[in-house]
């Protein structure tokens, strides 16, 4: 799937089809290609993500920098692991 910002631009067979597509309608502007298969909808956080790197995109950053930005925002979360609670 070939996407734009949020909003979702076409379905293609394979990644190749989606960034000649991508390249042919967006030149040097970012996009984004997702894999879509069926199964289970996607986590919400997943979503959220997507929408955070959009903001991103058009907001001016390269993808090398939005690159950067989440593995620093992920990593600094990586410490923070579900702890079990002992109903008692």
């Amino acid at each position: 799937m070939l996407i734009r910002g949020e909003t979702p631009v076409g379905v293609f067979s394979t990644e190749e089809e989606a960034y000649e597509a991508g390249i042919k309608q967006f030149a040097e502007l970012p996009f984004l290609i997702a894999r879509v298969e069926e199964g289970e909808p996607p986590h919400p956080a997943g979503l959220e993500l997507l929408r955070q790197m959009g903001f991103l995109a058009r907001a001016g950053m390269s993808d090398e920098d939005i690159d950067r930005f989440l593995e620093t925002v992920y990593e600094d979360r990586s410490h923070q692991h579900p702890r079990e609670v002992d109903p008692r």
